[in-house]
């Protein structure tokens, strides 16, 4: 069950990430009943913030994390209300993850069932990432975000941890009292509010984590149905196949929001893969349908950057090369000339 989380140059803090349509927009409809629950108005929470009817309505639907954060800005701003996070994993129900709720919930165990949920994690958010440590009498889950989340952190991981919470107490009916969450901010006023329906939470420690004894890997569920689990994954798997084939095109835009340079150049396509939780070879394939190449969209990215900063004049042609992530400055001559015509000199004598 280990995984190891994918390190990107520069990810956390990139705007990039943060744009991308990562989460189902069941979640933002939700959202959405919410604010409107506690008396704000739906135009108050969408306007300007640019939402469409076809991402909100469409089963595949999806939207960005700005977005969701925006709208539970506004949520607070409206009504006064801080604990918009804790109160939408309260809201939580099993058959809002769909099928993939069927399947996990026709595991046989509780550790299949996170397997399964894992595994398929991109069908609902792509924003966290996950790392696992086990003893023999503990299972610790350490969650990390992708990107920065800015002032809507604490939102979001309150109701993602609600969430995987009630969920598990769902899928194993029984009482995980003796489960443990750890977050890194102060204890919230409004969290006595919450305190009896939730496991121990600790605020101010080191990492987003939850924590909780190992056997309940084992613990078996009590809607275990081999047949119902297969039935579903065959649907999930068909289901991943169909959005890939929708989203062959938008692929492209995607790859190149996320080509950004950080402290070692830009990202390499494992990075880029991992950042849209697909395998490089599904990356390769979905880049190929749509007409292009990772090689070919770097390339684009490299040789704008290039001409931005060979045309302002103001660094050495050395520097611009390390800025690219050349290995020396003969390489990236060599590939300017194939991508300009001209050396980069030449074009800074042009500019």
């Amino acid at each position: 069950m280990a995984e190891k989380a994918v390190a990107m140059s520069k990810s956390v803090g990139s705007p990039a990430l943060k744009d991308l349509p990562s989460i189902a927009s069941v979640y933002m409809r939700q959202l959405l009943q919410l604010g409107q629950r506690w008396g704000a108005e739906s135009a108050d929470l969408t306007n300007g913030v640019g939402l469409t009817r076809s991402q909100l309505e469409r089963p595949e639907g999806r939207v960005s994390s700005r977005q969701m954060g925006r709208v539970a800005q506004r949520i607070t701003r409206h009504t006064g209300r801080p604990d918009v996070g804790m109160a939408f994993g309260m809201n939580f129900r099993p058959q809002d993850f769909g099928m993939l709720g069927h399947a996990t919930m026709s595991c046989a165990t509780l550790g299949e069932a996170m397997t399964v949920l894992y595994k398929y994690r991109n069908m609902l958010l792509q924003d966290v990432d996950r790392t696992i440590e086990m003893t023999p009498r503990w299972v610790t889950l350490t969650f990390k975000e992708r990107y920065d989340l800015s002032a809507t952190r604490q939102t979001f991981f309150e109701s993602f941890l609600v969430v995987f919470y009630r969920f598990s107490l769902f899928l194993t009916a029984r009482n995980l009292s003796d489960w443990q969450v750890s977050v890194d901010w102060p204890e919230p006023k409004y969290f006595t509010d919450y305190r009896s329906q939730l496991c121990e939470w600790q605020f101010d420690q080191s990492a987003i984590q939850l924590r909780f004894p190992r056997p309940y890997l084992d613990l078996p569920l009590f809607m275990a149905d081999e047949a119902v689990l297969h039935r579903a994954l065959e649907g999930i798997d068909f289901e991943q196949t169909r959005r890939e084939r929708l989203n062959a095109e938008n692929v492209v835009s995607q790859v190149k929001a996320l080509l950004r340079p950080g402290r070692q150049g830009f990202p390499d396509l494992k990075a880029i893969s991992g950042s849209l939780c697909v395998s490089e070879r599904s990356l390769k394939r979905r880049l190929q349908e749509a007409g292009t190449h990772f090689q070919t969209l770097l390339d684009e990215a490299r040789f704008q950057m290039a001409k931005n900063l060979i045309g302002e004049g103001k660094l050495p042609l050395q520097q611009i090369s390390n800025a690219l992530g050349f290995a020396e400055p003969a390489a990236f001559t060599r590939a300017f000339r194939r991508w300009a015509g001209c050396s980069p000199s030449q074009f800074r004598r042009l500019a």
